[in-house]
């Protein structure tokens, strides 16, 4: 049966949630700091590596085949790659389209959290729920460094939600859709990510097992199987068909093994061909600013939850955040936006704890210490990025003591007003990322920098890469030519770095220095960067050279 809400106490009764007076504007200003990620260019790294495997597909008309500088490439699944492309295939290649497609599923992320929260908690929390997941810090980030986690939220949360329909009772509709949405979410992770709703299932019925061993749960199994099939058939095609294909420096490589073991297994053995160095503790202090605002309320949501342990809505959201947050503290291999993936889950104790307990002195102290982090941040930081800019400096004083004495204004509970309040600062914080902060650094990515100038000086030239210059790729207006060494590097325009070029000096190319840009990863902040007197000596020295 479905599970009833708890009782909303009088107290909060009539507050915040019910209010949308106060609701739909904070969700306007959350989804406009979301939407003006679009205007931003595509990140570099992983972000312009994926928007290039995309433009790949669509130029190529090759929806089966990944590469990467000109090479098979073996790392990540399809489905992403496939939602990207089709938003690029509709809207046409450029960064926007890629992001929006990023944006299209933080939609569909946010209905099946309302959706969850509603179904668990009832309709209040489930609202409250949608706010706090669209002020999390980290999908703010993501939403301009789009890589899969954005894809992955929204169909792991639609599989849970339907796979709790159909727990409840049989249906072929949910257990269809379940299936199908966590086959999407293999078919972009891995099937690790099957732990989620595999983790929810069991939290549900930790006392009952028997509920476990019905026969629509292998039914289900054998539907995410099936589910999975383009990807199997995809890397199969690619590499498992041709073994003579030299994959991480060697050949015979299979992709079916790759995907099921390697790719999964491999890294949190630490003995595939991707490895890294993990730490147990990683995750439990990456998610207080990650999972920000809202990371101190999670952990006391934690604890009210442990306390309760009996609640079976309560239960089983903390089974399915627990285990995988579990096994990704004992992998090897361990990012940030791993936790995002869990976001849609757990923001609803959160929306719990905030709508119906009374929250102590303590945390809620350490929440206003927060906010009030929130309100000091973007000045000192454009203090320290852009000194001088006064008139940023008033606008933010104004914009931030506005939204303190409007929601004041409001007479909201205590609760009511803390989660408006830190919802409304992050909106703020948001917009000064998106609107100020990510502009002026951008402008350091040299690599879409000369992209921009080839296409407006050079726009019937061939441009030669030799390195991973992924965002001067995507951002050309034209295909590039991949080097397969600096050796067979021909005449006419190329773009490196300066170990590039100072190889062919060695090996007696001649070249006229056509433009020099300066680069910085700007993922990888650092102070000597963001301060001016330190910036230049920061930056890489890329160079576009003419060989002759």
């Amino acid at each position: 049966m479905r599970p009833a809400a708890p009782p909303m106490p009088d107290a909060e009764r009539g507050s915040f949630l019910l209010r949308n007076r106060v609701y739909y504007p904070l969700l306007a200003l959350l989804a406009g700091v979301h939407a003006l990620g679009l205007t931003n260019r595509v990140f570099v790294g992983d972000s312009a590596l994926y928007a290039v495997v995309a433009r790949h597909m669509v130029e190529r008309n090759d929806y089966l085949n990944l590469y990467v500088n000109g090479y098979d490439w073996l790392d990540k699944p399809h489905f992403q790659f496939w939602m990207a492309a089709l938003f690029m295939k509709i809207f046409g290649v450029s960064g926007a389209a890629y992001k929006l497609s990023g944006l299209a599923f933080l939609g569909l992320t946010a209905f099946y959290t309302y959706r969850l929260g509603r179904y668990l908690l009832g309709a209040p929390t489930g609202r409250l729920a949608v706010l706090l997941l669209l002020a999390a810090l980290h999908l703010i980030l993501s939403g301009n460094d789009l890589r899969a986690e954005h894809y992955l939220m929204a169909v792991l949360a639609g599989s849970v939600y339907h796979l709790l329909r159909a727990d409840d009772g049989f249906s072929y509709k949910h257990l269809l859709l379940s299936a199908l949405l966590a086959a999407c979410a293999v078919m972009t992770k891995g099937i690790f990510v099957l732990l989620t709703p595999a983790a929810v299932l069991l939290g549900r019925h930790l006392f009952a097992w028997k509920h476990l061993l019905k026969k629509r749960w292998l039914l289900w199994g054998l539907l995410v199987l099936a589910g999975i099939g383009p990807e199997l058939y995809a890397v199969y095609v690619q590499f498992d068909l041709h073994p003579e294909k030299v994959v991480f420096g060697r050949t015979g490589v299979s992709g079916l093994r790759f995907f099921f073991w390697d790719s999964q297994f491999g890294r949190f053995f630490n003995t595939g061909p991707i490895t890294g160095r993990g730490d147990p503790l990683f995750f439990l202090h990456t998610l207080l600013w990650a999972f920000a605002p809202w990371g101190i309320f999670f952990y006391f949501a934690v604890f009210q939850g442990i306390r309760n342990f009996s609640n079976t809505p309560l239960r089983t959201l903390l089974v399915g955040i627990g285990l995988p947050l579990l096994l990704f503290s004992l992998s090897r291999f361990q990012l940030p936006h791993y936790t995002n993936m869990l976001f849609p889950l757990m923001v609803l104790p959160v929306a719990g704890v905030l709508q119906h307990a009374r929250l102590p002195r303590g945390v809620a102290g350490l929440q206003w210490l927060f906010m009030g982090l929130m309100v000091t941040l973007p000045p000192v930081t454009q203090a320290f990025v852009q000194p001088g800019h006064w008139a940023f400096f008033g606008l933010w004083a104004v914009l931030s003591a506005g939204l303190v004495v409007w929601l004041y204004g409001q007479g909201l509970g205590f609760n009511a007003r803390l989660a408006a309040l830190s919802a409304g600062l992050m909106g703020t914080l948001g917009l000064y990322l998106n609107t100020v902060f990510f502009p002026k650094i951008l402008q350091y990515e040299g690599d879409a920098q000369a992209a921009l100038f080839v296409n407006e000086n050079f726009p019937n030239e061939k441009l030669t890469l030799h390195s991973s210059h992924w965002l001067t790729e995507f951002y050309l207006k034209q295909p590039v030519y991949r080097a397969d060494s600096l050796g067979q590097t021909p005449p006419g325009l190329f773009y490196g770095n300066a170990t590039d070029l100072q190889r062919l000096q060695r090996q007696g190319r001649r070249f006229v220095v056509v433009r020099a840009f300066g680069h910085y990863h700007i993922t990888l902040l650092t102070g000597p960067f963001l301060r001016p007197a330190t910036r230049a000596a920061t930056l890489d020295k890329n160079l576009l050279v003419r060989l002759e």
